[in-house]
């Protein structure tokens, strides 16, 4: 399968891409920044259908927050460790 491959420098951030133009995926993500590097990659691409964990099933239990949630829902334990992990910076309301 074709892999396009791309890499760059932006404002010190180092990034690198591996596409698959076939999928309109990315095979693989990476960005590094003050010595700390992040990578992702895909495991596995199937036809839909043929996956072990079905829509609906494991899924379900995943809580769906959409940003504009976040003002309604400041005293949510999962919006407090939200604003937690955003160092305090509190979107403003």
């Amino acid at each position: 399968m074709q892999v396009d491959r791309y890499s760059g420098t932006l404002d010190g951030m180092t990034a690198e891409l591996d596409w698959l133009p076939a999928l309109q995926l990315p095979a693989r993500i990476y960005k590094a920044q003050d010595g700390k590097g992040y990578r992702l990659e895909l495991e596995d691409c199937r036809p839909a259908g043929q996956f072990s964990v079905k829509p609906g099933s494991a899924l379900t239990d995943f809580r769906h927050l959409e940003y504009t949630d976040l003002g309604d829902m400041e005293s949510d334990p999962d919006v407090e460790r939200l604003h937690e992990r955003m160092d305090g910076h509190h979107p403003a309301y």
